[in-house]
């Protein structure tokens, strides 16, 4: 499987938001409902996202829009990556496995977020707001909200 590997000096430009996105829903009926609300056509992309910080198997499923009319980029990323490490052992009569489950965070700092939606636009709070009240019509998210991109530590993972 290809997979694309994005160092730290690969962005173009930090004129972006960040909107956090609280929710049980998977990734791709939150993609629907961000098309639906916000008409974009968000699509999974085949290359799994990889940042090169992280292990050689952590890899971020996303969805990504160009908007070509208003020459935008929206991508949808999940803050999440399980790993599955397996172990084999013999415990003298049979092979046993052991498997054990790892979870990789994108922004650490905001741990409990589950999906972020970044605009590779700087939009102003008036426009930003509109498309949270649009996508708080969504019973199933819980919590949404901007997060201001100047005091993310882990601001690098989203420059992709």
């Amino acid at each position: 499987m290809a997979v694309s590997i994005l160092e730290i000096d690969d962005f173009e430009s930090d004129d972006f938001n960040i909107i956090a996105i609280h929710t049980s829903l998977e990734d791709y009926k939150l993609a629907y409902f961000i098309n639906k609300y916000c008409s974009i056509n968000l699509s999974r992309q085949q290359i799994p996202l990889k940042l090169s910080k992280f292990s050689l198997d952590t890899t971020f499923e996303f969805f990504k829009f160009y908007d070509a009319k208003e020459k935008v980029n929206w991508s949808l990323i999940a803050n999440k990556s399980i790993l599955s490490s397996t172990c084999y052992y013999s415990d003298k009569k049979e092979l046993q496995e052991n498997i054990t489950f790892s979870e990789i965070l994108l922004i650490p700092e905001y741990d409990t977020v589950d999906f972020f939606l970044k605009i590779d636009e700087f939009f102003d709070n008036q426009i930003i707001n509109n498309l949270i009240l649009e996508l708080e019509q969504v019973k199933e998210i819980k919590k949404i909200y901007e997060i201001n991109k100047n005091t993310l530590v882990s601001i690098s993972n989203l420059l992709f």
